[in-house]
């Protein structure tokens, strides 16, 4: 599981490129991994996923999973923190996904997965946005 996890990691970068292939150039071309770009992915996801559901079929999955891939890399970018993985808790909400975690004492910061469906359940403009700006303030007034 482990190493499913790394060889993950180490697609990272070509499967992001994929992906922004994949999608209309009105959209890749404004998908820079700023706070802002999080607003542009979401408007995409809103209007080709009518719910959380269909993101998650299983013709999806790809998809799905490269949404989550940019997401947290965007988080990565502009945040402190590095991706892993736990699989030492059953009982952890995040059980066996990739989350990102602050690198200073290992907290985890957000799930990108379980926000790709959260963003298409809430259906909001800004979701992803305001999470990211929420703890770039959280963890700039914490390091202060």
């Amino acid at each position: 599981m482990r190493e499913d996890f790394e060889n993950w990691l180490f697609a990272m970068d070509d499967e992001l490129d994929k992906f922004l292939t994949e999608l209309p150039t009105e959209v890749s071309k404004k998908l820079n991994y700023t706070p802002e770009s999080l607003d542009i992915l979401e408007e995409w996801m809103l209007k080709n996923f009518s719910d959380h559901k269909e993101l998650l079929s299983k013709n999806n999955k790809k998809v799905q999973d490269n949404i989550s891939r940019y997401i947290g890399e965007t988080f990565r970018k502009n945040l402190d923190s590095k991706w892993s993985i736990r699989f030492d808790d059953q009982k952890f909400a995040f059980f066996g996904l990739p989350i990102l975690i602050e690198k200073e004492n290992g907290n985890t910061i957000v799930c990108p997965h379980t926000l790709s469906t959260t963003t298409l359940a809430r259906r909001e403009a800004n979701f992803l946005s305001t999470i990211l700006f929420n703890n770039i303030t959280r963890l700039g007034e914490k390091r202060t």
